[in-house]
């Protein structure tokens, strides 16, 4: 529910900012956005990836402001102040803070979103004059495996995002790269084209390698480096963008000494990136898994009809992302007892057919990977009531004499543990910052606190667990003094690093602190860290029967 509330309070804000009036709007812009970024490939496939961010000091100011706001506005949602979300509004003076002001306040509203981002690992420097402030970043990778798993992401420069990045070796040596734009954002290119306008934005996306480039399909080339240059004033510039996205971008160049022994790409490396992270991945998949039930929760046509002369709308970027027609079938799935369900991935659709006996075909994404989310039962001693796993099943539309899917079989890989390890830490407060022997319940694992903040009926925490490669698999949170958990309780990773045979592995945790009479809970808390027992990775059968269409 936390999530759902931040998400809705972002769009809120961006929302008001997009409603701001034209004038307003190029007031905050007046030497135009700027954003550059430069990849660098070395010879021995060292990567350096080098982005530089400029905005005007008004939007710089305003953009803070607005972060602050939406700050106030999540504390007062999780403490129930309608009252207080309702006034909460950015102030509108600007101009109003010193240089190092305005660094502190962007650092501290933009810091979340810096910290613990495996995309891009490095922190940026931030730099203030009386006109702009500039963001510079430098991440550094050991390879092009390294880059394309943890910073491709950042090859976008905020005009052209790619789906998929492939490098490989031609037969003749050559080094081939292939950029695969993201056909979502096509869709949306004439309205995004209006905004750069708007803003005069200003971009570079560049590519230096080790090697003279052969050919490229980046307008601009000379030597080893080709890239593309983008400038919101000139239209001729943006119809060559909007080119780009019409298919992949290939370049070739001389190998420079550059040697691949197989071809990486982007979307299978970020595939083995999250996996790596998640509990159980290490383990091989046997087969079997009874004692799994699946039940069906519910089932969803849609039909896309465009009347006529509609079609220019949808081509605009208008129609809503996801919304396609087909079938969406809804299950939960449900682990033998005794074992507590904590991953559900690889979902894959085997067959289906409607109650005619004719075959109704996967849909987009229905016969390839899908991952689900688990539902892992409360630490509170309460009932498990939601061990679980919520799983969607995308079909083609049957046909339209069909009255029902007689039957669907389908497959997954489920992650169960058998019980829990425990341990408690009391007395976190402010100054608890010591590192933690959490040997007790994962040997050779340490933990510490690095962030601890309380506001109001909120409290959040960032921790960072260092130990062997299974730190991945320990939960870890909140328990309130003198009282039973009530509201939010939760924990999300910001990161995941190896070096040197230690896994150092960041969590930001936040708990409301409410007790049973809807008071604020005061006082040092306790941090309850478990670790799985007797995991195991399953291969399980998932079968639907009887799923009425009317």
């Amino acid at each position: 529910m936390k999530n759902i509330i931040r998400w809705t309070l972002v769009l809120a804000v961006a929302g008001f900012a997009a409603q701001w009036p034209s004038t307003l709007r190029a007031q905050y812009f007046p030497q135009g956005r700027r954003q550059n970024v430069v990849l660098t490939i070395h010879a021995d496939g060292r990567c350096e990836v080098e982005s530089q961010s400029v905005m005007s000091r008004p939007m710089a100011e305003q953009q803070v402001r607005m972060m602050e706001m939406q700050q106030k506005m999540e504390e007062a949602a999780e403490a129930g102040d309608l009252a207080q979300m309702a006034g909460a509004h950015p102030e509108a003076n600007t101009n109003a803070l010193t240089d190092e002001q305005l660094k502190e306040k962007y650092l501290e509203t933009m810091g979340g979103r810096f910290s613990g981002m495996e995309e891009e690992g490095d922190k940026p420097m931030v730099t203030v004059d009386k006109d702009n402030l500039t963001v510079t970043r430098k991440s550094s990778f050991a390879s092009i495996q390294e880059m394309l798993q943890n910073g491709s992401g950042s090859l976008s420069a905020g005009v052209i995002y790619f789906e998929n990045m492939r490098f490989e070796q031609d037969r003749n040596g050559h080094l081939l790269v292939t950029l695969t734009p993201n056909p979502a954002t096509k869709r949306s290119l004439a309205r995004m084209r209006s905004e750069w306008k708007l803003e005069g934005l200003n971009a570079g996306l560049e590519f230096v390698l080790p090697g003279k480039v052969l050919s490229s399909g980046f307008p601009e080339t000379q030597t080893n480096a080709t890239w593309l240059a983008v400038d919101s004033k000139k239209d001729e510039s943006l119809d060559a963008l909007a080119k780009l996205y019409d298919g992949p971008i290939v370049i070739t160049a001389e190998s420079g000494g550059l040697t691949l022994k197989e071809p990486l790409e982007s979307k299978n490396l970020r595939r083995l990136t999250r996996r790596a992270g998640e509990m159980g991945s290490d383990l091989p998949i046997t087969e079997g898994g009874a004692g799994f039930v699946a039940q069906a929760q519910g089932i969803m046509t849609t039909t896309l009809h465009v009347f006529p002369g509609g079609e220019n709308y949808f081509k605009e970027g208008n129609l809503p992302s996801g919304e396609q027609a087909g079938t969406m079938v809804h299950a939960k799935l449900f682990p033998p007892n005794g074992r507590t369900l904590q991953s559900v991935t690889d979902v894959k659709l085997l067959k289906a057919t409607d109650d005619k006996g004719r075959a109704v075909a996967a849909g987009e994404n229905g016969g390839a990977e899908r991952t689900s989310t688990a539902y892992v039962p409360s630490d509170s001693g309460r009932p498990q009531q939601n061990n679980s796993a919520d799983v969607q099943l995308r079909l083609q539309l049957p046909q339209p004499d069909a009255q029902a899917i007689d039957e669907i079989t389908a497959e997954a890989v489920a992650v169960t543990a058998g019980s829990w390890k425990e341990m408690t830490l009391t007395n976190i407060t402010e100054t608890a910052t010591n590192e933690f022997d959490i040997g007790a319940v994962l040997p050779g694992a340490k933990l510490v606190i690095s962030k601890f903040s309380s506001k109001g009926y909120s409290l959040s925490l960032q921790v960072q667990i260092k130990g062997p490669a299974t730190v991945r698999d320990l939960q870890v949170r909140v328990k309130s003094p003198g009282s039973e958990e009530r509201g939010y309780n939760n924990s999300s990773d910001a990161g995941i690093q190896t070096q040197g045979g230690e896994t150092t592995r960041t969590l930001r945790v936040s708990a409301a602190m409410i007790n049973e009479n809807g008071g604020k809970v005061s006082g040092p808390c306790r941090l309850l860290i478990r670790c799985p027992q007797d995991l195991r990775r399953e291969r399980v059968t998932i079968q639907l029967k009887g799923l009425d269409l009317l």
